[in-house]
């Protein structure tokens, strides 16, 4: 399970699909051609949530169930089965934490920024009120 609050104060779980609060009142949110029994919540924005989908790509999905945007795995260039756990929006950019490395979308472009000093993934990644990203490294053992 995960929690997230989005920007216009509203409560959103992942539990066995995709909910929402609204007042006192869950509902669920149902996306049209998404399988959400593959997918995780990864980050949030003003007014959706960003899940990884099963299909190899990152959504934006909103309260009354529409694709606001979404982002292949390849178009970020990732490629075979990265880990995805974390994505923040902050100052019109896009972050994405993933195995594959720290990455950004700055308007049209993705860019891989890597992975901090000695560390194999990021699991975590959070964005400063002056737009500088922070990140949760993770060495894999050998």
């Amino acid at each position: 399970a995960r929690l997230t609050v989005t920007g216009d104060g509203r409560l959103w779980i992942f539990w066995h699909g995709l909910w929402r609060k609204d007042g006192e009142v869950w509902g669920e949110i149902r996306v049209a051609g998404l399988d959400l029994t593959r997918a995780l919540l990864i980050g949030h924005d003003e007014d959706s949530v960003w899940l990884r989908s099963g299909d190899a790509e990152v959504v934006s999905i909103t309260a009354d169930g529409v694709i606001k945007a979404r982002h292949t795995w390849r178009e970020m260039g990732l490629s075979g089965k990265p880990e995805i756990r974390s994505l923040a929006v902050a100052g019109g950019r896009i972050w994405v934490g993933s195995s594959g490395g720290l990455l950004v979308l700055d308007g049209e472009r993705w860019r891989n920024l890597g992975h901090p000093v000695d560390y194999d993934w990021i699991v975590d990644v959070v964005v400063s009120p002056h737009a500088s990203a922070w990140v949760l490294g993770l060495k894999e053992l050998p």
